[in-house]
């Protein structure tokens, strides 16, 4: 994560959101061209960090000006289910991101270590995605179980264990009785995602 100071644009969190998929991840990736899923997964992780991050957290004393978070992701393996992974891996950067005090000098304005606090969240909320192969559902589908899906769903739960929101990706029509299954699914998974961003 990288830090700079601006003034605040509308009030909200300014973030830049920056996701690497290298060959080295994926045989499935090529050198130069940005994949098409990168794109996809910055503009993914920059929503979810807009509404996790309180903005007032990121405010500085001064000038009417606020901190602008840079986010850079490198994927080392991509084995599937990357969005989960790259939401996961952001919210654990920002949890164990310190913000350092600035202070005013003749010289200008100076980040000092020496005293630095954290960021505050609306809320924490996790990503809990399933692939659809027929009726059945794989929980954290790997990119073999990914070529057989015939669709995505990914439920959002927070630390209360609470249904937060869903999402949905494919062709396929998901039946109640199959998402009240993921969501269920969903609750039982949180709590262990929530013990490794604590760790």
């Amino acid at each position: 994560v990288n830090l700079r100071f601006q003034a605040p644009l509308f009030t909200q969190c300014a973030e830049d959101v920056n996701v690497e998929l290298l060959p080295l991840c994926s045989s499935r990736y090529r050198p130069g061209r940005k994949p098409e899923e990168s794109y996809h997964l910055q503009e993914l992780a920059a929503q979810h960090v807009r509404r996790l991050v309180q903005p007032s957290s990121l405010e500085l004393e001064f000038e009417n000006m606020m901190w602008s978070l840079s986010l850079d992701v490198y994927c080392l393996e991509d084995d599937g289910n990357m969005e989960d992974a790259t939401l996961l891996v952001a919210m654990a950067a920002l949890k164990d991101m310190r913000l350092p005090e600035i202070l005013s000098t003749e010289e200008g304005y100076n980040a000092t270590k020496s005293r630095t606090r954290s960021v505050d969240f609306r809320e924490l909320i996790v990503p809990v995605s399933f692939g659809v192969i027929d009726t059945r559902v794989v929980i954290d589908p790997d990119s073999s179980e990914e070529a057989l899906c015939e669709a995505k769903v990914t439920i959002f739960v927070d630390e209360k264990g609470s249904f937060r929101g869903m999402s949905k990706s494919g062709g396929s029509v998901a039946s109640k009785d199959l998402l009240a299954t993921c969501s269920k699914l969903a609750v039982q998974r949180a709590p262990a995602l929530f013990s490794q961003l604590s760790n």
